[in-house]
């Protein structure tokens, strides 16, 4: 018998995240066939989303919210505990470079809009089947309990790492 780990694992062999900026949407790979797409917000011109390529490396399931101290927008904004409604972060968080990440959002009206501080937003109801497959593929999957229990504990964040990081590539 095949663990679960494993099976979960082959069956997103060579998962990658591209992110096209100019059409505002996600597409998710596994080789060269197309899985999946969804409309994204993105950076605006005055806090762009950074392009380039880097390998989601945590995935965090009802990220607690720390406004960046180096950002002149957020100088009047407070932190957001997991579950808080004032939370921008929404359901989960795919990390993938220091202040870049994708997450969740409940502003789905700016989904296709560059209206972002440089994060790529996606609604909720999509990022955390987005979050499931990157922990299958991260190979840290410990099964569908495991996974309820954690996104069914909306005031307790959890921060996974992964062991098999995966690609994402943001274009223009």
């Amino acid at each position: 018998a095949i663990p679960e780990r494993d099976r979960a694992r082959e069956e997103l062999r060579d998962l990658r995240f591209v992110v096209d900026k100019s059409e505002r949407k996600l597409s998710l790979f596994t080789g060269d066939r197309l899985l999946e797409t969804h409309d994204v917000t993105v950076g605006t011109t005055e806090w762009p989303t950074k392009s380039g390529e880097w390998k989601i490396h945590r995935v965090d399931i009802n990220p607690e919210w720390i406004p960046p101290k180096e950002e002149s927008w957020t100088k009047d904004e407070t932190r957001k505990a997991p579950g808080d409604p004032e939370n921008p972060m929404g359901r989960a968080r795919l990390q993938y470079d220091a202040l870049r990440s994708i997450h969740g959002t409940d502003e789905t009206d700016k989904l296709g809009k560059r209206a972002s501080h440089g994060s790529i937003r996606i609604a909720n109801e999509a990022v955390l089947p987005l979050a499931e497959k990157v922990l299958k593929t991260g190979n840290v999957w410990q099964g569908s309990a495991w996974f309820a229990e954690m996104t069914g504990n909306r005031t307790r964040e959890y921060k996974i790492d992964l062991e098999e990081p995966v690609p994402i590539t943001v274009q223009d």
